[in-house]
């Protein structure tokens, strides 16, 4: 037998610390609190674009995995957030902005506003959120959506290729 010995855990741990990381399946709605803070090294583009960048659940900046068929909630509500618009970008650089299932509520500082995406088949399974202010450039990151939606053009939707086949 072995013993296991808790090594990190702390009572005071916000419950969704992990789910930035690891995506978790609910058909319901998941929710972030986004705010923004001067970027730091721990910022994937620390030195690049705007000084600030977003927080999310309190962790800077996380790469995120969005599960398909389930509604994100980004809670921009936060004072931190005025001038701050969070859109979702096919690359980091905001080119190709991804409005499908995307719904923008209020305006980003006050409260009750968010941005919020449903994650469906057609969703491309790589986006990036950033600020959509023109000078605030690599605020976000990257996010993976584990859809089969990769193709190009406006719906981002797959192509039949990867189904065909052969003599």
């Amino acid at each position: 037998g072995s013993t296991w010995n808790y090594q990190s855990y702390h009572a005071n741990d916000s419950e969704d610390r992990d789910l930035p990381t690891y995506g978790k399946h609910n058909t319901t709605q998941v929710s972030y609190t986004v705010k923004v803070v001067t970027k730091t090294a721990a910022h994937r583009y620390h030195g690049t674009g705007s000084s600030n960048g977003y927080t999310i659940g309190g962790i800077e900046s996380p790469f995120l995995t969005l599960i398909p068929g389930n509604t994100y909630r980004f809670d921009t509500s936060d004072s931190s957030n005025s001038g701050h618009l969070l859109q979702f970008y096919r690359n980091a650089d905001k080119t190709g902005l991804w409005t499908d299932d995307v719904t923008t509520n209020g305006t980003s500082g006050q409260t009750g506003a968010y941005t919020q995406i449903v994650i469906t088949d057609i969703t491309p399974r790589s986006l990036s959120y950033q600020c959509g202010t023109s000078n605030h450039g690599y605020m976000g990151n990257g996010m993976t959506t584990n859809t089969g939606a990769g193709g190009s053009g406006a719906t981002g939707g797959g192509s039949d290729a990867l189904f065909l086949e052969y003599d």
